[in-house]
């Protein structure tokens, strides 16, 4: 019998007193649920298609930022309960391998007989995970894999025919943008891969912790989140909408092109599957709060908080990526600007000068600042003074990052 307390509230409480950002907690707590939940539950959805509480999110940031640390308590959750993840290194054959072992029969609580492979990579290493740009076969694998298809199957050249019945596959990882421009081509950029993808992008931990010890109160946190994890990790069958929810889906469907967020055009993919998205964040948001398998009105507003709260800087990701010879030395700039909001432009020389090639170089970046409205220039008799403009365009993605801790306004409840 669960505590009746919503879980994802009271894990965010047990992490309360911890390093990593409050997001990066969020989003591990519902790649937890979702490892849980597996291919025993469903969502029907229209005429032939069915949706399950899969998720590829990646947590994004520079290192030492504490994306590691926030996926190691979710993944402690998890070896509690003896949830079989993939290796951290594996190729392709290997994984294939894993999901055809992991394969099961069991019958549902609305007494559906089902065979199904799930299974979750819980990969702080992501970059390991993925391995290099060249590996078209897994980002193919892994492309097909989140639609969760009944079968799949593909030819090999020497070993004739791989075959799964009833994927499921749930992904999480950690990685830093240098490393994802490493490993994905950017071709790939916008394209099937990446749009399957929530990027969950922050730039620092959310504070300091000097004595980041477990104490009895916390300890009974932490035993009441695993017990009722276990009792979610016992559900199986069909998710229900009340009338109410699905007005409200409707709604937000009809009306996804003037609502959507503003993203780059990189991102155009992600926003063409973001009601897929919603509707799975929906089932894992119920079975959070309960064990009824109902999603009401509730569940979607506060799965759609979520995905707003996580699109603001999710564009970051992405930010040095293209072509251009400065991209990513522009993004860095960007990012020391708006921490320091004011400064003469010889101390961003200074920060930058191994980059910088001569001062045109130096005016040429400053110029393409001033043009996006990102920085206003003053000469003065000490130099010309560099000052943050926090009415530009990018400020929710640049300037947020120098508040401090507590001036966030954020809840621990998505």
């Amino acid at each position: 019998m669960r505590s009746g307390k919503d879980w994802i509230t009271r894990y965010m409480k047990f992490v309360e007193d911890t390093e990593p950002a409050k997001l990066y907690h969020k989003w591990t707590a519902v790649m937890a649920l979702a490892a849980v939940l597996k291919r025993k539950c469903w969502l029907r959805w229209g005429i032939n298609k069915t949706l399950y509480p899969n998720l590829y999110a990646v947590l994004v940031g520079p290192p030492g930022n504490r994306k590691g640390t926030a996926m190691e308590i979710g993944e402690w959750f998890l070896n509690n309960l003896g949830v079989v993840t993939a290796p951290s290194s594996v190729t392709i054959e290997a994984l294939i391998r894993l999901l055809r072992d992991v394969a099961v029969t069991e019958t549902t609580a609305d007494n559906h007989h089902i065979t199904h492979s799930s299974l979750t990579v819980w990969s702080p290493e992501w970059k390991v995970f993925l391995g290099r740009k060249e590996n078209y076969e897994m980002f193919s694998a892994l492309t097909d894999w989140y639609d969760c298809a009944d079968n799949w199957s593909r030819l090999t050249k020497t070993q004739g025919e791989d075959e799964l019945t009833g994927v499921w596959f749930n992904m999480f990882g950690a990685i830093t943008p240098t490393a994802l421009r490493s490993v994905v081509p950017y071709e790939a950029e916008g394209g099937g891969f990446l749009s399957r993808i929530i990027f969950i992008y922050e730039e620092k931990a959310y504070k300091r912790v000097p004595d980041p010890f477990v104490t009895p109160a916390l300890q009974k946190i932490g035993d009441k989140l695993t017990d009722d994890l276990h009792e979610i990790q016992q559900l199986s069958g069909t998710f229900q909408l009340t009338p109410d929810a699905f007005d409200y889906y409707r709604d937000f469907y009809i009306d996804m092109e003037r609502t959507n967020p503003s993203l780059p055009m990189m991102f155009q993919g992600y926003l063409s599957r973001r009601q897929i998205q919603f509707l799975k964040l929906s089932m894992i948001m119920s079975v959070s709060e309960s064990d009824d398998m109902i999603i009401d009105v509730k569940h979607m507003e506060r799965g759609l908080k979520l995905l707003i709260e996580t699109e603001v800087k999710m564009p970051r990701t992405f930010s040095g990526f293209g072509t251009a010879k400065d991209a990513q030395l522009l993004d860095d700039m960007m990012v020391y600007i708006a921490k320091r909001r004011k400064l003469h432009a010889r101390d961003l020389f200074v920060q930058f000068r191994a980059f910088i090639t001569d001062p045109r170089h130096m005016e040429s970046l400053l110029s393409a600042l001033v043009r996006q409205q990102f920085i206003s220039m003053k000469p003065s008799v000490k130099g010309t003074v560099i000052k943050y403009n926090p009415n530009n365009p990018l400020h929710e993605q640049y300037g947020s990052q120098t508040k401090t801790k507590g001036s966030s306004g954020s809840s621990n409840t998505p």
